[in-house]
């Protein structure tokens, strides 16, 4: 493999654009409502090469999703300005920490706290742990799915995964060492391993087993722990998905969340590609950029 193509990158659509992260630099391109393109890039060092201890596995999962997090939601804002034409606003720290907290109450309130009110109602008599946490993985699966169903439906939500798409065929094109072109990339699947949805579908299977290793118990212990295991879960799903993603015997765990993105991204227009391909060759690019302030 060449030099140029010896780290990962991930990305995330945004509002008429692409952000996509490096090594230690990240980009976002957004069309303009003029039809120009507007890139801006930074350098932003990961947190997980911050202090040691950020790096261990399981821990670097879940900083991992919180540094992702954190950069994607001030790119979506910011983006939501550029594409319709507005002067751009910068987020605060607050606000933006207010936000975080409120995506991921929500969050865990859809996704974990409610699937377990649900099982409680419908379980009755004696069961065993595992029998009560597939019920309540079953609760869910249906939840997740079925949010992720509703939105796909959405008009609205259609062009944002076309970015979606778009991001994810530029990645494959990278990282088949193929020239970074529209035509190149047009020739790409939309589906990736190491999507954020994938990840997530990933986090839901991987809770109904570890879950399963504490008693039923009342409501307010099964809250208390499925809160508290939230990190430790994505972490977990991290490993298992980098583990599934690099060795052979593994593949099959990641066919879930492939088909999943048969919802969540839609083929991209040439207009769309060529979006996410100018925010890729910028996090290629050595050139001068401003300094973190994401």
């Amino acid at each position: 493999m060449s030099e140029k193509h010896n780290f990962a990158v991930g990305g995330q659509a945004l509002m008429e654009g692409v952000l996509f992260r490096g090594a230690e630099k990240t980009a976002m391109a957004v069309r303009k409502p003029d039809g120009d393109i507007c890139v801006k890039s930074y350098v932003q060092r990961p947190l997980t090469k911050s202090h040691k201890l950020l790096s261990l596995p399981i821990i670097r999962g879940a900083v991992t999703l919180f540094d992702a997090l954190k950069t994607g939601m001030k790119m979506l804002a910011l983006s939501a300005d550029i594409s319709e034409g507005e002067e751009e606003k910068t987020i605060s720290k607050k606000e933006l920490g207010l936000t975080m907290v409120a995506a991921m109450f929500f969050s865990i309130l859809l996704f974990f706290v409610l699937p377990t009110l649900l099982s409680g109602l419908v379980i009755d008599g004696e069961q065993s742990n595992i029998y009560y946490n597939l019920i309540e993985g079953l609760f869910r699966m249906i939840i997740f799915l079925g949010y992720v169903l509703v939105i796909s439906r959405l008009k609205e939500i259609h062009r944002f995964f076309q970015y979606h798409g778009a991001e994810h065929m530029v990645i494959h094109c990278y990282e088949k060492e193929k020239e970074l072109t529209v035509d190149n990339a047009k020739e790409m699947t939309t589906l990736h391993p190491r999507c954020g949805t994938a990840f997530m579908l990933l986090v839901m299977v991987v809770s109904i087993l570890f879950f399963s290793l504490f008693p039923w118990g009342n409501i307010l212990s099964r809250v208390v722990i499925r809160v508290l295991a939230v990190p430790f879960l994505a972490g977990l799903a991290y490993e298992i998905n980098r583990l599934a993603y690099k060795t052979s015997i593994f593949k099959p765990l990641l066919l879930p969340g492939l088909w999943l993105q048969l919802l969540t991204t839609k083929r991209p227009d040439d207009g769309q590609l060529e979006v996410a391909l100018t925010s890729f060759k910028a996090v290629l690019l050595d050139d001068e950029v401003e300094s973190e302030q994401i």
